[in-house]
């Protein structure tokens, strides 16, 4: 009988540190999904006021034969 409750204790302590550890994570993984989501907001608003979001590409062309 003794065994069986030293077991039953350390399966609790088991299951215990496993939803403290999953826990922790969690609330790590919340924490970094907010500050990437804060820096993307951050930067399409930091664009967008800028003026950086219009994506132009300037082409050289050489001039044509007749004006060289």
């Amino acid at each position: 009988m003794r065994q069986i409750l030293s077991l039953l204790v350390a399966a609790v302590a088991a299951a215990a540190v496993v939803m403290l550890v999953v826990t922790v994570l969690s609330g790590v993984l919340w924490f970094f999904g907010i500050v990437i989501a804060f820096l993307i907001v951050g930067g399409v608003i930091y664009a967008l006021l800028t003026g950086r979001s219009k994506t132009t590409v300037t082409v050289q062309r050489p001039p044509p034969p007749w004006k060289q």
